[in-house]
């Protein structure tokens, strides 16, 4: 039992009564001291387990600090969705203006957020080019996300901007040993910039030192006096000399081959299980075996043989019968990208008027997706190789299927 004892201003004295009857066993034992007013909110850690005490439940105990915030499955982790109005690849002619379309974001929780965007400012439309804008979205919780547009600048209105003349130095010369023919003897310009082949020989290209994918390449043929009437061209998509798409140009019908231009697709032993011929000057073949090589048969038919085929587009052969002429000047254009490319062969005037183009050929085929390109030969010569220059030519920009 609690006695309480005042002892003057104000002094209250507590002492605790051993007196039976007061809850205390007969033996004294002291009880223990009951807790002060002060710890009337108790911790989860001194709850009684027995259901006589009048103390809260667990249930009621709060929540560990640690748990509020990044412990909460209800935090928004998701950030905005950016929308770009328009294409997402934008083509403007040299010259053009470019307009931009604009973004807009939303959020699963904040609903529209506000879009900002880099990078249309440093567009310009003089000359052919790739410009990328930029655009970003944060929602409240800080989620942030990015989007872009390419601005592709290229067209007939560009001209021959962007168009780099090309270093013929370091090409090299594939020769075909097909033991009817001197070989190919390919001369540079005193510039590098173009080269002739000077005799009558054995099928032969001169190869580039770089691939070639979503280019546009342009360059010109002119075909010597002589008395022989043979194939002139280029190769390009090469992979090995077995593998190659293949357009020539030949003046004259002899001999299964006919007068005009092609377009061929070089596969050595993929149409059919035999044709494959064996030279030593060939490359290896598969597993370091016998090397293999095209023959005469794969080369100068027009008709093609188990290992080269003319292409064809729905469902016609790319071919004509337009021949070549002496002492005149032809420029060809190449545009190739992964599954389709186009060529174009045009006479030049003599007059300084407008050229007259011979053949424009847009053709879709997966068979090579790139590789080297280079200059062809087939038992004609002189022939000079000049004018010869690259440009990148993306995708976007592509005039293969623009006029189809």
């Amino acid at each position: 039992m609690l006695v309480k004892s005042w002892l003057g201003k104000g002094a209250l004295i507590l002492a605790w009564s051993t007196a039976a009857g007061c809850g205390g066993d007969d033996d004294n034992t002291p009880r223990q001291r009951p807790r002060d007013a002060g710890s009337d909110a108790r911790d989860a850690g001194n709850l009684p387990v027995d259901g006589s005490h009048d103390a809260r439940d667990a249930s009621n105990v709060p929540e560990d600090a640690g748990s509020d915030g990044a412990g909460d499955s209800s935090a928004d982790t998701t950030a905005p969705v950016i929308n770009l109005t328009g294409p997402t690849d934008v083509v403007v002619d040299c010259g053009g203006t470019y307009t931009e379309p604009g973004a807009a974001a939303s959020d699963n929780t904040d609903g529209a957020v506000s879009v900002t965007s880099t990078g249309a400012d440093q567009i310009t439309t003089t000359a052919p080019g790739r410009f990328v804008i930029t655009y970003a979205a944060r929602d409240a919780a800080g989620n942030t996300s990015q989007s872009q547009r390419n601005v592709f600048i290229c067209g007939p209105a560009c001209g021959e901007a962007g168009q780099q003349p090309v270093n013929l130095s370091t090409w090299a010369r594939i020769q075909y040993e097909l033991n009817s023919q001197p070989d190919g003897n390919w001369v540079l310009g005193g510039d590098n910039l173009s080269v002739t082949q000077t005799v009558n020989a054995d099928a032969s290209i001169l190869l580039s030192d770089f691939e070639v994918t979503d280019t546009a390449i342009q360059g010109g043929w002119r075909m010597g006096s002589s008395d022989d009437d043979d194939f002139v061209g280029f190769v390009f998509g090469y992979q090995d000399r077995g593998h190659f798409y293949l357009f020539d140009w030949k003046r004259g019908t002899q001999d299964g081959a006919e007068v005009g231009m092609s377009i061929k697709v070089v596969n050595l032993g993929a149409f059919s299980d035999g044709g494959i011929g064996f030279d030593a000057g060939a490359d290896a073949g598969p597993d370091g075996g016998a090397p293999v090589q095209l023959l005469t048969s794969d080369l100068w038919p027009t008709a093609g043989s188990a290992n080269v085929q003319v292409l064809r587009q729905n469902g016609e052969p790319l071919r004509n019968s337009v021949p070549w002429a002496y002492n005149t000047d032809y420029a060809f254009f190449l545009e190739f990208h992964p599954g389709s490319f186009r060529i174009t062969v045009n006479r030049e005037a003599t007059d300084g008027g407008a050229p007259t183009e011979l053949v424009s050929w847009s053709v879709q085929d997966s068979t090579y997706q790139n590789g080297k390109f280079g200059f062809y030969n087939y038992s004609q010569g002189p022939v000079t190789y000049t004018s010869f220059t690259r440009r990148d030519t993306p995708g976007a920009c592509s005039t293969v299927l623009r006029d189809q």
